[in-house]
């Protein structure tokens, strides 16, 4: 019998095979009988026993819902052309050139 303070009667019970105890240091206490469960499992004809569940109130977190899952819609890729239907490529091409113009230039000027 341990001191465990997250359950009710802040009691609880650990193996022996996981615990060293030497004789006439600690008390041994005999473990409390099991509890009868509320339910048997007895037939009843009407099954009305099965839906009768007593909720044992925990120290435990609750289930919370996560929020709704929202897709992300994408518009067509073609409708994101240039208004002159000038190819993506192309204008990639053309800013790297004029980049390197640009760097030309300025090693240029700095003699």
């Amino acid at each position: 019998m341990i001191y465990y303070p997250g359950v009710p009667g802040s009691i609880g019970w650990v193996s022996a095979d996981l615990v060293n105890i030497e004789p006439g240091s600690i008390p041994v206490v005999e473990p409390p009988p099991t509890p009868t469960p509320l339910v048997t499992p007895t037939i009843n004809p009407t099954l009305a026993a099965q839906f009768i569940v007593t909720e044992i109130p925990t120290r435990l977190p609750t289930y919370t819902a996560p929020a709704p899952l929202v897709i992300p819609t994408f518009e067509d890729a073609t409708s994101q052309n240039l208004p002159a239907n000038i190819p993506m490529g192309l204008v990639i091409i053309s800013i790297f050139i004029f980049g390197i113009l640009l760097l030309i230039f300025s090693f240029v000027t700095n003699r």
